[in-house]
């Protein structure tokens, strides 16, 4: 056997019995969290636990994507989709216009995790509800199997961008503190 031929399987053996530095042995975060998640629920959670399908009602449809370049998207529509009588936009009532727009949710913008805490940052860029542009919204997020679990901060119910009316219907007071719990599966 030649000289260089010793030095290569030598050094190929080292490689392989060197150990895999931490950063790349556990893969982070923010690589689990790459990529595109379709929504299984969202809840409501009341302080004693109890789950409510308050905004997108008990079988919402959507996705959220994450990309490896720090932008994200997400839109989220309630299912049934509410619909127009007439089949036309320009035709629907001011009902209609108002369940349709309750009915849909969408923003977009950049993303960051903080490994640390086990989070994600949104920075909103663009959102259906104007007033969220240029807003942060911060979600702890764990993963279950394929599943991501995104959970918002404790808030009150009535700072919620949805009409009084479907507060009062589910029996939740302006006053009542609520979480947020999105769960989304892995689309391969």
């Amino acid at each position: 056997m030649t000289r260089a031929f010793l030095i290569a399987m030598a050094s190929a053996a080292a490689l392989m019995l060197s150990p895999i530095p931490a950063s790349t042995a556990a893969e982070s975060i923010r690589d689990k969290v790459v990529g595109t998640w379709k929504l299984i629920s969202w809840e409501s959670l009341r302080s004693n636990g109890q789950s409510l399908n308050l905004l997108m009602g008990p079988h919402p449809i959507g996705v959220i994507l994450y990309q490896p370049n720090g932008y994200m998207a997400v839109q989220v529509m309630h299912d049934p989709r509410p619909m127009f009588a007439e089949r036309r936009s320009s035709a629907a009532t001011s009902d209609e216009i108002k369940n349709a727009y309750f009915g849909y949710y969408a923003y977009w913008g950049t993303y960051a995790i903080n490994e640390a805490e086990n989070t994600v940052e949104h920075n909103l860029q663009s959102s259906l509800f104007p007033e969220e542009v240029g807003r942060r919204y911060v979600r702890t997020l764990r993963f279950d199997g394929q599943k991501l679990v995104l959970t918002t901060p404790v808030f009150k119910a009535g700072l919620l961008s949805v009409p009084h009316d479907l507060l009062d219907r589910a029996q939740v007071r302006d006053d009542e503190e609520l979480v947020n719990r999105l769960t989304w599966e892995r689309i391969e």
